[in-house]
């Protein structure tokens, strides 16, 4: 990852990474990869602003980056219903109502027998978004799917990093020789 940095500060002048990158998958998921995402930290807000506006020129190519938004991977959009992130991050178009797993908005719920709207009613046959199971989206201790995200799994550990750093994803970068 070293090399990361050197290319980052030889090719992109005024930006000086800190810390040591990291890549947001496994070594094992990456080598069904083509591409993947690497954390870098910069000292400066302005600095990650400037990575995000103009891109990163990495090993002949235009890398692009975002914002590193860390979400746990149990957190769910109340918009779509996935986990791994929240409503603000999602980029989904359509709503998934968390209760019966249609698609609309939970405020948009009507049940044409007893009249309710946006809410659960002794007419709603609950279906779940992640599992199909019978049971609602938000009733994780049914959810099969939500357990398994539950389960411990070894994490990639970022290196370090203090309070005034601001982390960026470069998205979409070769995984080929480069650990």
């Amino acid at each position: 990852m070293s090399r990361i940095v050197d290319e980052i500060k030889t090719f992109n002048k005024s930006f000086t990474p800190i810390g040591t990158p990291y890549w947001l998958t496994s070594a094992a998921n990456r080598q069904s990869q083509r591409n993947g995402s690497i954390i870098v930290a910069f000292p400066t807000a302005e600095q990650a602003t400037k990575a995000i506006k103009n891109s990163l020129k990495i090993a002949g190519i235009t890398a692009t980056v975002h914002k590193y938004h860390p979400t746990s991977s149990i957190a769910q959009c109340t918009k779509c219903g996935s986990f791994g992130y929240t409503y603000t991050l999602c980029k989904k178009r359509v709503y998934k109502y968390l209760l019966c797993s249609k698609e609309h908005a939970t405020k948009q719920h009507y049940c044409p027998i007893c009249k309710t709207k946006g809410k659960k009613c002794l007419h709603l046959v609950p279906k779940c978004i992640s599992c199909q199971g019978p049971h609602t989206s938000t009733e994780h201790a049914k959810c099969e799917f939500y357990q398994a995200l539950k389960k411990p799994v070894q994490r990639i550990q970022p290196s370090p990093i203090f309070s005034n750093i601001e982390a960026v994803a470069i998205a979409s970068h070769p995984v080929n020789n480069w650990s």
